[in-house]
Parts: C-alpha cells; structure tokens; sequence
C-alpha cells in the first residue's frame, strides 16, 4: 500500500501543494492501491510495514511533526518526501536519508507554476519505478561501446572502476574467446543490457560497429549515457544519443567518481524508461472485451481472459494468458517463478519493456515478447480499425531544447520512438526535418519495421541553406531537397512549408521544442502554425521538457478554448499530462486514420 499523507497533516502550507497532492494521487491509483491520509487521525488508525511506502510534504514552517507521522515514516519500508519551497527542501530528521523531490527546480525546466499538476504524475512515475521489484534492479548490466584505437584503455579504466562498484558490464576484449564471432556476441550482450555507455572519443565515430551498436540501442529503447573525451564535435551523420552529453571526462585516467556518476546516470534513465512499463500493464486493463485479474501487484503479474463471442447465447472457449510486466531483463529465477506461477493458463508470457534478449528465445518455458507490442496487438485485435483507403502519414515536429536534463532528454526519445515505431508498424510516413536529434532515432526505427519499405516510411526534408553533403543520408528514405530562401530563418521557414505541405500528411504532433529566443520563432510554434492552416490536427505532447509544453500549459490554462484540433478538452489534457507515450500514440493514431 502507498500511504499518501496530505500536506496539511505535515504542516505544510505552500501554494499549489493540495494541487500536487490530488495529481500524485490519481496517477498513482491507476497503478497500484493508494491510501489517502488527510488528518492525523487517518495517520494514527494505520497499521503499516516495510511493504509499504509512504509520501508527505516536507514542513513549510519550523514545526516537528506528530508522533503518529513519526512512527508511519519509520514503520514503511519507503518514504518518500516532497519540497514544495528552496528552504524546505531538507526533510525530517525520521526521513533525512531521502533526497526530497524538488518542485521549485522541476517548475523551473517547464515553464513555471502553470504546469504545477504535472509535477505532482512525474513524482508518482519516480516513486513507482523505485518500488516495484519488477521495474529495475539495483545491479544493473552496463555495455561499453568504444572504439578500440582511441579507446581501448579508457573502457578498461572503466570497466576495472565498474567491477569495484559491483555491477555487471561487457567489453568486447574481456568475455570474447578468440575465434568467436565477436560482433555477433557483442549484439547479443546489447540486446541483454540495461543501458550503454557510450565513449565518444576524438575516433569513435569512425568506427561502423559503434555507429551500429548505438542504432541498435537507439530502435530498441535502450538507454544510452553519453560519455565525452575531450573538446571534439560529432558529425550530424553520426546518431546523437542526446542532445547533449550526459558526462565530460579528460583524457588519461578515470576516477572513481567518473565511474559512479556515469553508473549514476545509467541508473536515471533506465528507471525513467522502466515505469512506462506500468503504462502497458495499465493500458492492458482497458482494452475492450479482456478480462483482466491481478494475481501478484507488486510483481505485476495479471492473468488476461480474453472473452469470445460476448453476447453469443452459447458457450464458446475463451483464451487465458498469465502475464509478467517487466522493466528490466527478467533473470532465470523471473521466468522460473512465471512458470511455477499456480493455475492453468493458454500461455504464460513475460513481457518487456526493451529487445528480448537471445536467453528468452529459445527455452521452452514462458513467452517473452515485448510489452507494447503484446497490448497493441490485444487493441488491435479486440478493436480492428478499417484499414485507410490511401497512404496517411503524420509529421514529427520539435527537438530537443537547450539546457534539457538527461531525465528529459530520455523522456523526449522515448516519446519519439513511441509514436515513430506506431507510425511506421501500421503502415504510415513520417515527415520530418534534417535535426540531427531526431533523425537518427526515427532512421533507426524505420530500418527495424519497414527495411524493404523505407522510401516509403520516411519523408526526410531539408534545407540547401545548411546540408551540403547527401550521403550522410543515404537509406534515409525519400529526401526531399528544399532550396535556398535568402538566410536561415527564411530557408527555414521554406523547409517547413514544404514539410507541412506533403500529400500524405494527416496530423502533427509536437515533442519537445526548442523554447522562444530573441529574434527567432521557434519551430514548433512556425510547423503548427503551417498545419492549422492546412487544417491538420496538433497533438501536443506536454508531460516532457519543451516549447509542445508550454504551448499546451497555455492552452490549458483557457480551457482549451480555439485548441489546434478537434479532440475534447479531456482528450487535450491526457496529450498534456500522460507519460504514457505508447498509449497516447496507440489512441490518437486511430483519429488520425493511421
């Protein structure tokens, strides 16, 4: 159970707290069993253990607080505190080990206090992703890629740091026989890797099987941590993991706090893309005409009765699946505990955020497959849409923005993959610009869904203004090539009217966003623009960092009055608030036709 302990029982009285309160809650109650406590009197009549966790609001005053607070935080096995102000940032002496979730600095990335009710969904998403056991694990698989001329030493640095702090990494020197196909091994071991440390030295992007290795992470949602060496500049046909580096190191030796912030990191963003797996196991109990019963919650397992023929005055068989939802790779004690799990089932399936790693494929015992995959398919078949007549396609807009936390930056990427991957798998185009943040992301996912199709898939446009060099986007499906119009903004703006413009476009949706600067109309607000004259529907993603944000928070903030689409002001807000970025793709898809 989460105990979720109203700011005013802990004496905190900061504006827009109760706000938080009430959004942690529901976010969380579409999860797992929430508990409300909102007087010390509801505090004092709970029993609680070490399953259980609890949240409160650090006090906003100098007060200590009750003794009933006081035993509940020592009793739970978590508790997490929040921070509602700068000085209130240090929690109480009973939980001072937590680090408290800061509200003044997560505002401060998205636009201020108008998008206070998305704090209080991204703080439920932190809580839930470090309590269920099946979401991430404290040891976690690390793959080193590097390129051995320049590298080398560096990755054995690491690797030596990496041992002492007890996690499992895979370099290509270290567990390859000789004779072995390395490369095969070497994708075998991504493929089982919770995140990739990616060394960018002044060489590694000459190197074909790094280039490889981070595509293969890029189309499977593995996160990677971007490491640089030195002062040198990636090209923009090389695929930037992010839109900055996540760690800067110098040549020469490693330090062992490089190597734990690096670890660190790692760890961020691995839990930040584990909790969308609790977006599938949510999305499965809404899928129409499925029964859905949860068997273990903290292990999220749920046994799935899909219903035949409701209606029909006669019996007919009905398919039962027992299902597992994991964040991380399940090890052979998971499967083993899957198989073993008691009652009769069709199958047994475990179900994964990431690339089912080769272990999974070939034993006899439960199915592994991924977890979007398995709900799509379910929604699609419970659900079938009329398949459109002619070719739809939806345009992909907006980049990272400047000063975009690797939290965020995780964020965007996986909001990209999610709409990319339900694009390109129900057979549509994506139009989009040259922006070296997005294109290698998209590229490598049209490569995985629709290798023999990508002319198809992809509708790349750029500006003559500012590529000089096509091969850098050889197999980059149809490019379409946009002349010069007398300096940036105006060639810019020229690109975009043609991007805008394609036949088969249906729909725009907004991530991320380079924010307002002087002088220049950012992107995203120019493409919607462009795709409202056209009468084309905006979606505009707002739970991640970026201009998409603060347009929808201004949206929202008039009831979304005039709305860049034709959806409810419920509809509006769930593309605002959700961090379900594969189910917000699943559902406004089918509007769009696609």
């Amino acid at each position: 159970m989460i105990y979720l302990i109203a700011p005013s029982v802990t004496k905190c009285n900061a504006e827009g707290a109760s706000l938080i309160c009430t959004t942690c809650e529901q976010a969380l109650r579409r999860y797992v069993p929430t508990s409300p406590l909102d007087n010390d009197a509801a505090v004092r009549l709970v029993t609680a253990g070490a399953n259980d966790t609890a949240i409160f609001f650090n006090p906003t005053t100098e007060v200590n607080l009750s003794n009933a607070a006081i035993k509940l935080l020592r009793s739970v096995g978590h508790a997490f505190p929040i921070a509602m102000t700068v000085s209130s940032r240090r929690p109480p002496d009973v939980a001072n080990m937590r680090q408290s979730f800061d509200v003044t600095e997560y505002l401060a990335l998205r636009g201020g206090e108008r998008n206070i009710d998305l704090a209080g969904a991204a703080f439920a998403r932190e809580v839930l992703s470090m309590i269920q056991p099946s979401l991430m694990r404290s040891r976690l698989s690390l793959f080193l890629s590097h390129r051995r001329a320049d590298g080398e030493s560096l990755a054995r640095a690491f690797w030596e740091k990496l041992l002492v702090l007890s996690q499992n990494s895979f370099r290509d020197l270290a567990d390859i026989l000789i004779g072995e196909s390395a490369q095969e091994v070497l994708e075998s071991r991504l493929r089982q890797s919770d995140a990739v440390l990616f060394f960018d030295t002044r060489l590694a992007y000459t190197s074909e099987w790094v280039e490889r290795e981070l595509r293969i992470a890029l189309r499977n949602g593995i996160p990677i941590v971007w490491i640089k060496v030195g002062t040198h500049g990636l090209p923009n046909s090389f695929p930037h993991p992010a839109a900055t580096p996540h760690l800067f190191i110098q040549d020469g030796a490693v330090t062992s706090d490089e190597a734990e912030q690096a670890v660190s990191a790692a760890a961020d963003l691995v839990r930040e893309s584990a909790v969308q797996i609790l977006d599938a196991d949510a999305r499965l109990k809404e899928v129409e005409n499925i029964d859905v019963e949860i068997r273990d919650p903290n292990k999220l397992i749920n046994a799935v009765r899909i219903v035949c023929g409701k209606g029909m005055p006669y019996p007919l068989e009905c398919t039962t699946h027992l299902v597992q939802f994991f964040g991380t790779h399940p090890r052979p004690d998971d499967v083993r505990g899957l198989a073993d799990f008691p009652g009769k089932y069709t199958a047994r399936l475990l179900l994964l955020r990431g690339p089912i790693p080769d272990t999974l494929k070939s034993q006899t015992g439960p199915i592994a497959a991924r977890a979007e995959d398995y709900v799509d398919c379910l929604e699609d078949y419970m659900s079938p849409q009329h398949k459109a007549s002619k070719q739809r396609g939806v345009i992909i807009s907006g980049a990272f923005p400047d000063g975009c936390t690797p939290k965020d930056q995780q964020d965007i990427i996986d909001a990209v993959r999610a709409f990319a991957q339900r694009i390109l798998q129900r057979g549509g185009t994506i139009m989009f610009g040259a922006h070296p943040t997005f294109v290698p992301l998209i590229v490598a996912s049209a490569r995985q869904l629709r290798s023999n199709d990508v002319e198809n898939a992809l509708h790349l446009y750029y500006s003559k203004e500012f590529v000089s060099d096509l091969a850098q986007y050889n197999n980059h499906g149809t490019v379409i090539g946009v002349p010069k119009a007398g300096g940036r903004n105006a060639s810019l703006t020229l690109m975009r009217e043609r991007m805008v413009a394609d036949e088969f476009a249906v729909g725009l949706v907004a991530i991320g966003g380079r924010l307002v600067r002087p002088g220049i109309v950012p992107g995203v607000d120019e493409e919607m623009a462009l795709a409202r004259k056209r009468n084309l529907p905006v979606l505009l993603i707002g739970s991640v960092q970026g201009r998409a944000s603060e347009i929808a928070a201004e949206f929202a903030v008039n009831n979304w009055e005039n709305a860049p689409n034709s959806f409810t002001r419920e509809e509006n807000e769930r593309l605002r608030t959700s961090g379900d970025f594969a189910g917000l793709a699943s559902t406004f898809l089918r509007r769009l036709g696609i």
